[in-house]
């Protein structure tokens, strides 16, 4: 793959959510900011957004707009304001336990 300008990019899964989102788009939110935290130190994750799913229901979280900003939940009735789209994916960043296992090209296979 060759990109063109300075970037920077994630490999998704290719889960069969992830291959049908019409309009996908990601994001980076923080971990205490979600709608159900996640416990620990907050750290980024990356949410995929299908920005073609603007239709609500109460089987899924979305992404709306509240007042510019854009904030995640889940809602009991359609929200008043805009659905810039459902959420498909909350992944966090892989765990590595030991860093120093890294430099050690014939330990990565532990």
């Amino acid at each position: 793959m060759t990109v063109a300008t300075a970037t920077s990019l994630v490999p998704l899964p290719s889960w069969q959510n992830v291959l049908t989102a019409g309009d996908p788009v990601v994001i980076f939110h923080q971990t205490d900011q979600l709608p159900q935290p996640i416990p620990g130190k907050p750290e980024p994750v990356l949410i995929l957004l299908d920005r073609q799913q603007t239709t609500w229901n109460d089987n899924s979280y979305f992404a709306v707009d509240a007042d510019g900003k854009v904030e995640l939940g889940w809602f009991a009735e359609a929200p008043i304001a805009k659905i810039l789209g459902q959420v498909l994916l909350v992944m966090r960043p892989k765990k590595i336990l030991d860093e120093n296992n890294l430099r050690e090209p014939w330990q990565m296979d532990d």
